[in-house]
């Protein structure tokens, strides 16, 4: 094989590498949505919220009456004991919040909330080629 033939081969690479690259970056972007926490309902008491694996752009939206809920984040050990001493507290009703990469908690800190059931975990992933 000449050199013509082996510069070729390494062209074509650095082309393919450069269109996975290329691929990956616009479908994890165009994947990228609004997870609204609790669904249709929101944060409030009664409403299903399971544990969910979200992308990298994907935003979490805690939407809930602000006079009756708020959402704080806490450690995974609070999250358990539904303690929210010392966590980030949030109360506008319609919070729209970016995860940074790893597991994040979140409960209801008014009253016995979290007991009843408003607590959430959320672990925010790497899309790689839109999770194929």
């Amino acid at each position: 094989m000449g050199r013509s033939a082996a510069r070729q081969g390494n062209g074509n690479a650095f082309h393919v590498v450069a269109l996975l690259l290329c691929v990956t970056f616009f479908v994890d972007h165009a994947a990228a949505k609004t997870v609204k926490v609790g669904g249709n309902p929101g944060w409030i008491l009664g409403a299903k919220f399971p544990k969910l694996a979200i992308m990298t752009k994907d935003q979490l939206l805690f939407q809930y009456p602000a006079e009756a809920h708020d959402v704080v984040e806490v450690t995974a050990s609070n999250y358990k004991s539904c303690n929210a001493k010392g966590g980030r507290t949030r109360s506008s009703g319609y919070d729209q919040l970016s995860l940074s990469a790893g597991t994040h908690f979140f409960i209801c800190g008014v009253a016995d909330h979290c007991k009843k059931g408003m607590k959430f975990g959320a672990r925010r992933t790497v899309a790689l080629l839109g999770g194929l």
